[in-house]
């Protein structure tokens, strides 16, 4: 930082604030400023140098392109996802325009881009963008590069999060074999790639393949880059959530007091990794019938989470979900309600409303509305989710039979059977 400092000071001072080399220069401590987490510098920075870049390029000049494109990445860091988007489509636009479909920058940007959709959880939108940003870069770089195995892997939890795990896994098995071609097996992109895919076992319920990798990945970690670093911080988590996801929270529960120590001695108490290994720890004390122990824990987590991400960002939200489902546990429901609703409204705002990512809290809010006999409630919230997980995903997704069952459980209720039958049975040969 020093270093770009002095020199961004002494191209002011030699060729002037507005000269095309001093807009380098501020871009490039901007990206450092961004990279620290210094947020509020880097976007000032940022926007400063895509004003420049303007007055002394014009505004379809690579350089002014790329600090729009950076204003566009802070915005998407700070969780103001909204505005990101709208920012950098219409970069997207204009580098189309500017350098036509098979450039490497349209491609770059398209990845951005498609990233962004997935933070919001449009995985549907995303899809396409991060198909074209790795068809552009593989063609102009080859399939052995470490950008085209950065976009593969982007690409591959997307497909994860849409359910075409045997794809994903692909994919992903291909980027750990090409960073550890490249990079070495102890590198830390590789130990990132390896618990990718480990992930992704997980989530195909691999167990049997995912519990060595898993092994095998904190041990090298804590060899290669040690136990106190985030990476080993992140697998040891992953590794709890993946023995918790096989219901053995008992197993779970010491490798996250492992990671949540290691995390606050070394990242502090407001660093992300550390909040969501807390939030982890509470899921599993709850899961584990420690309520009150859980319960008491919740609020402060959600601070926390608050004062990390902020209050409307989409990981709050899940804090106040976890937190709901405690006092549901408890048989609070009237203060697991109005965590529900904060959490759903906080979604919404962060990603829209035909955006399906609200839906898990809406279903333990209707849920609760049925369990209080107010079923009528409880059929509207469940309606919503069914109709924006068809719009979102299409009539076969899980999702939708989930929801119908749960409509159909509302009707039963009522009495309503008529209604309720073809709703349960279409629902329960789907989910099976």
């Amino acid at each position: 930082e020093p270093l770009l400092r002095a020199a961004l000071a002494g191209m002011t001072r030699t060729l002037g604030r507005d000269d095309g080399d001093t807009q380098i220069a501020i871009n490039s401590l901007a990206v450092l400023l961004h990279h620290l987490g210094r947020l509020d510098e880097a976007e000032s920075l940022y926007r400063e140098a895509a004003a420049l870049g303007e007055r002394a390029f014009g505004p379809e000049h690579p350089d002014t392109l790329t600090a729009l494109a950076n204003v566009a990445s802070v915005l998407r860091s700070r969780g103001d996802l909204e505005a990101a988007e709208e920012l950098m489509a219409r970069t997207y636009d204009r580098v189309l325009g500017v350098f036509g479909e098979t450039h490497p920058k349209p491609g770059e940007v398209a990845g951005t881009l498609g990233e962004i959709y997935a933070d919001q959880g449009r995985f549907q939108a995303a899809r396409p963008l991060l198909e074209t940003a790795l068809a552009i870069t593989s063609g102009v770089e080859g399939d052995g590069t470490v950008d085209v195995a950065r976009m593969k892997r982007n690409l591959a939890i997307t497909l994860g999060r849409l359910g075409e795990t045997t794809r994903a896994i692909e994919l992903l098995r291909d980027v750990v074999r090409v960073r550890t071609s490249l990079l070495g097996a102890e590198h830390r992109d590789t130990l990132i790639a390896t618990l990718d895919l480990a992930n992704a076992l997980v989530k195909d319920r691999q167990f049997d393949a995912a519990e060595p990798l898993f092994r095998d990945l904190v041990a090298t970690c804590v060899r290669a880059v040690g136990e106190d670093d985030g990476t080993t911080i992140i697998a040891t988590n992953s590794y709890a959530v993946m023995l918790m996801s096989q219901e053995r929270y008992a197993d779970a529960e010491p490798y996250l007091l492992d990671a949540l120590a290691a995390g606050r001695r070394v990242q502090g108490e407001e660093h992300p990794n550390t909040v969501i290994t807390e939030l982890n720890h509470v899921a599993a004390l709850r899961e584990m019938g420690r309520l009150g122990e859980a319960a008491a824990l919740g609020p402060g987590c959600i601070d926390r989470f608050e004062g990390v991400f902020g209050p409307r960002h989409p990981n709050t939200a899940v804090a106040r979900g976890s937190y709901a489902q405690t006092l549901i546990g408890l048989r609070r429901h009237e203060e697991a309600e109005r965590e529900l609703l904060l959490a759903i409204d906080i979604r919404k705002a962060a990603t829209g409303e035909d955006n399906p990512t609200f839906a898990s809290d809406a279903l333990r809010l209707a849920r609760l509305m049925i369990d209080d006999g107010r079923l009528e409630d409880a059929e509207a919230v469940l309606r919503e989710v069914e109709v924006t997980y068809r719009r979102a995903r299409g009539d076969d997704a899980r999702a939708v039979a989930e929801a119908r069952v749960e409509i159909g459980r509302c009707r039963w209720q009522q009495r309503r059977f008529a209604e309720a039958e073809p709703l349960l049975l279409h629902g329960a040969l789907a989910l099976e």
